[in-house]
């Protein structure tokens, strides 16, 4: 008897702008293989080193990875938590946060919304909720993308979201300054050398 192999397309969950599609290869369900998804507008079946390693490496195996929340018991730095499940988790937080606005001091909570994993994907999804209730945020974002906001306003004026790689075939001239694409971009690099007919010049500081 042959195992059942099941394809799940999904979208890999770190934190970066080309939100790259994945393909996850299951048998008897468990997954064997994750590979990029070949559909995908931006990455085109490709992922970058990182990923691939860990998605076909560490992250496969389940002991290593958290599955359910986990709350302190312990003082900060002592490292002693406990798992619970995610129904006590949102009960310990909405008790938290009603006691701290039952006081009048909301500006007390702080929200950063766009950290860790899933970040891009998430979106703003929770600014409605700590807007509603008053809470401090941290803008436009967290404090090592704010820094970068803050350059490019000095810089050019405004903050840039920066381009799609797919126009670079439009380009006549384009300018890589003070950054290694090949490493922190390969999409965007891939589609630089492949389809760009212009100059590429690279300013390496």
């Amino acid at each position: 008897m042959s195992e059942v192999k099941e394809i799940v397309r999904t979208t890999c969950p770190r934190d970066c702008y080309d939100a790259c599609g994945i393909v996850v290869v299951k048998r008897q369900g468990e997954i064997v293989r994750v590979k990029g998804d070949p559909d995908h507008p931006i990455s085109r079946g490709t992922l970058c080193g990182k990923c691939s390693l860990a998605y076909n490496g560490a992250w496969r195996d389940k002991t290593q990875r958290l599955s359910q929340p986990l709350k302190r018991i312990g003082a900060k730095g002592e490292g002693q938590f406990v798992p619970i499940s995610w129904s006590q988790a949102l009960d310990t937080i909405a008790v938290r946060l009603k006691s701290i606005l039952a006081t009048g001091r909301s500006h007390g909570i702080l929200q950063t919304h766009y950290t860790g994993t899933c970040s891009l994907i998430a979106g703003a999804f929770p600014l409605r909720f700590f807007n509603r209730i008053g809470a401090t945020e941290v803008d436009p974002d967290t404090v090592c993308n704010k820094a970068g906001h803050s350059a490019l306003q000095l810089i050019f004026g405004d903050s840039l979201n920066g381009f799609d790689p797919r126009t670079a075939k439009d380009a006549a001239c384009i300018l890589v300054w003070g950054a290694n694409p090949s490493a922190s971009a390969p999409h965007a690099h891939k589609h630089w050398l492949r389809e760009a007919p212009g100059k590429v010049i690279v300013i390496d500081p």
